[in-house]
């Protein structure tokens, strides 16, 4: 009965266009949910190196002898289409957040597809009925997509009012501001540069198995070009709808503090920041931590 209730609640706000609560085990289940639904993991397809420990105060060093992740046989496993779609971008942005972003028709069709990609997938249609139930997003699947482009693609400034940023390009590429790497929590850009040589990894800070070998969580110190990244932290292995919808989540429920979620059925903080631009609320940053 008491269920019931609750259900018939979160309906009605819904309905009335009100947002109702999202309470830490309602999030605890269906982050869980979305985890155990990602079926483009492809965490048992790489040879992951943690290497040694970066010692606080020593993020400028190198405790790494090999590469975060080798090649081994994964590369023809990010041939599915929500890995392509993301691998598009990646010649798309600026990465110095000084420099104005140029959109194109072309670009603008990618940001489309990609959307169209993710938004088929389970973890993302998991995230998309709670957060319709909860008030926080719109039912219909149009409107719902026009709201995750915009929420990820829309461009705002973070620096002297110059249209260079994005949620997206921060989060899932990184960008370079003052001289040093901000954002960038995507393993899949990480393997990828990679692959080029273009980035440096550095040594691990702390890291942790998700489930029974299902994915990771890392902290790490790395140098993409001569731009030093202190501390970032990424999932491992886990597909870019997974991560899209984990932190979409959380941006909703849990704005600017600590989104507690379940990952293979270990507790995970996400952090979001809130950057708000022309009245509007955006994705300024989002990432787990530990």
């Amino acid at each position: 009965m008491r269920l019931l209730f609750v259900t018939l609640v979160c309906l009605a706000a819904a309905a009335e266009g009100r947002r109702a609560s999202i309470s830490n085990s309602e999030l605890r289940r269906i982050s869980s949910e979305m985890f155990e639904a990602d079926n483009n993991n492809v965490y048992s397809h790489l040879d992951v190196n943690t290497g040694g420990r970066v010692p606080f105060g020593k993020s400028n060093t190198d405790y790494a002898s090999a590469p975060l992740m080798e090649p081994f046989n994964a590369t023809r496993y990010l041939s599915g289409p929500t890995y392509t779609a993301l691998v598009n971008f990646y010649d798309n942005f600026e990465r110095s957040t000084n420099r104005r972003e140029v959109h194109t028709q072309e670009e603008h069709n990618e940001q489309v597809h990609f959307i169209n990609m993710i938004t088929s997938t389970a973890p993302i249609r998991k995230v998309k009925e709670f957060l319709s139930s909860k008030g926080y997003l719109p039912r219909s699947m149009n409107s719902f997509k026009r709201t995750m482009k915009a929420l990820w693609f829309d461009f705002y400034g973070r620096s002297r009012g110059v249209l260079s940023s994005s949620g997206f390009e921060h989060v899932l590429m990184g960008e370079v501001k003052n001289g040093q790497v901000s954002g960038f929590h995507n393993w899949v850009y990480f393997y990828f540069l990679e692959r080029k040589n273009e980035v440096n990894y550095l040594g691990y800070k702390k890291y942790l198995q998700l489930g029974r070998g299902d994915a990771m969580v890392i902290k790490f110190s790395f140098k993409w070009h001569n731009h030093l990244k202190p501390v970032t932290s990424m999932m491992i292995g886990t597909s870019p709808e997974l991560e899209i919808a984990l932190y979409t989540l959380c941006f909703y429920a849990r704005p600017d503090q600590n989104c507690r979620v379940s990952l293979g059925g270990k507790d995970v903080v996400v952090k979001t920041h809130t950057y708000r631009s022309s009245g509007k609320s955006m994705i300024g940053s989002a990432y787990v931590d530990l």
